[in-house]
């Protein structure tokens, strides 16, 4: 058992055990040859020997090196050890000094959500990451997100596995549940495989228990939690309605007991950065802000509320693809309306104040604003003035508070872009390694947009512009013109912000 002092690989020497489970243990390391600070996981000695773990070992290993994402821990070294000589296998990785989401919600504790969702979007992007390469963590859960000093990230790759359903044959035995049983999404308890959608409910999961201090689900046990899979889980607003009602439909549609239904990781990301908008400008109208946290014992359950909801058969990819589109619009037009109410209300609020009330303020032009103006020189009037019971009603006019905010129109112009990609491939002569390349570059703007990450998404923007550019010569005419107009607004939108 490797104790503070020694030296691994002749450069890595061990400072103090960091935490510790049971396949392995973690030590903050220091690299003396780099002169930083690791840290370094070693596999348990009475596992070194066991083919099947060992291997599991390497797999996350391997897995966390491969993801190469902002949004997950960096490995910087592997060794395979000498189980026979007592050197057990390890591997060194950044090292977070903040700890891990679970200390933050340690005995039931809430987060406020302007800590919490950026912490939560930072791993819906290394989820997208993942997912995009055909990796599934299928552990997802609040003591594997650890805290950096800039964002979070995702650890413990130990149950991760790829697309390939030959990699886990050894691993896990057929209908068993792998991971913790409170965030095991529904399809997973009933035995079936964890996919994309599984990764997104436990990271549901942890959204709901921060911003509530509860589980979403009753019951301590695998049969419990799969007599409640077919359920649906209550509101977060119904447990903790001093959030009002703002995250209601992200965490409830990524919750959602049918995997087909929940969205992808940039879309939860998105929702969740959306919502979080909503819930800081209820909270500046209210003048106040979350209650105190309140300690609950962390196995505390909401009693679900809505109606049992069977699970439906699984959708067809295109089908959920638009329903993710659809949502995205859907967010971006509640927006919009959102703001041309708020508008108007402010609007019919002015044309109700006393002319003497105006002064020093400009409604709009005399020709289209319905505000007496309040200069020396009366306006003409068509009529006379109303009376007080019967105020003249304001008409709506453009404004810049109902146009959608600089991230809702950077994806959608994202979504465009995608839409040109795909017009380009094939018979519009877009390869498809150029074709890939141009969508991974999307995604990553995508990800900085839904990170709030502006500046690092025009920096990003402007990267894929010039692909483009570089690119147009090979492909269609007009191919090539529609997809450098899609690039060019992303560039723009993100620049005038």
């Amino acid at each position: 058992m490797p104790v503070p002092g020694a030296l691994l690989g002749g450069r890595y020497r061990l400072v103090a055990p960091l935490g510790s489970g049971g396949m392995a243990t973690v030590h903050k390391a220091r690299d003396e040859r780099l002169e930083r600070d690791v840290a370094v996981k070693i596999l348990l000695p009475n596992h070194a020997g066991d083919p099947v773990l060992a291997r599991r070992f390497e797999r996350e290993a391997r897995s966390l090196a491969a993801a190469a994402h902002p949004g997950v821990v960096a490995v910087y070294d592997v060794d395979p050890g000498d189980p026979g000589a007592g050197v057990e296998p390890y591997f060194v990785m950044e090292l977070c000094r903040g700890g891990s989401l679970a200390d933050r919600l340690a005995s039931g504790r809430r987060m406020s959500p302007d800590e919490l969702v950026p912490i939560l979007v930072s791993i819906a992007d290394g989820l997208s990451g993942l997912h995009a390469r055909g990796v599934i963590h299928r552990d997802v859960k609040p003591s594997n997100i650890l805290l950096g000093p800039t964002r979070a990230k995702l650890a413990d790759f130990g149950l991760a596995r790829s697309d390939d359903p030959s990699e886990l044959s050894d691993l896990t035995a057929p209908g068993t549940a792998v991971g913790t049983m409170p965030y095991l999404a529904p399809e997973v308890l009933a035995g079936g495989s964890a996919g994309p959608a599984a990764d997104i409910y436990a990271l549901a999961v942890a959204a709901f228990a921060g911003l509530t201090g509860m589980m979403p689900r009753a019951g301590s046990s695998i049969a419990d939690l799969v007599a409640a899979a077919d359920v649906a889980p209550p509101l977060v607003s119904s447990v903790a309605p001093d959030l009002g009602t703002a995250f209601d439909a992200s965490v409830a549609a990524a919750l959602d007991p049918n995997p087909a239904r929940r969205p992808d990781a940039v879309t939860l990301g998105a929702e969740l950065t959306s919502a979080l908008g909503r819930w800081s400008r209820s909270r500046a109208d209210r003048g106040a802000g979350v209650r105190p946290t309140v300690g609950v014992d962390a196995t505390t359950v909401a009693t679900p509320v809505p109606p049992t909801r069977p699970i439906a058969g699984a959708e067809d990819r295109a089908s959920a693809s638009r329903r993710r589109q659809d949502s995205r619009l859907r967010s971006a037009l509640l927006a919009a309306l959102a703001g041309v109410a708020l508008a108007i209300a402010v609007f019919a609020l002015a044309a109700r104040a006393p002319t003497g009330d105006l002064r020093g303020s400009s409604a709009g032009s005399g020709e289209s604003s319905p505000v007496p103006s309040a200069s020396a020189t009366p306006s003409p009037s068509p009529s006379p003035s109303p009376s007080p019971s019967q105020p003249p009603p304001p008409t709506p006019t453009p404004t810049p508070a109902a146009t959608p905010s600089v991230a809702d129109r950077a994806l959608a112009a994202l979504d465009d872009v995608d839409v040109a990609i795909e017009a380009a491939r094939g018979d519009g002569g877009l390869k498809g390694k150029e074709a890939n390349e141009l969508e991974r570059r999307v995604r990553d703007i995508r990800s900085a947009v839904t990170r709030g990450d502006l500046g690092e998404a025009e920096d990003r923007a402007r990267s894929l512009a010039n692909a483009v550019d570089k690119v147009s010569d090979e492909i269609d005419e007009d191919e090539a013109r529609r997809l450098q107009n899609a690039a060019d607004a992303v560039v723009d939108i993100l620049r005038d912000r």
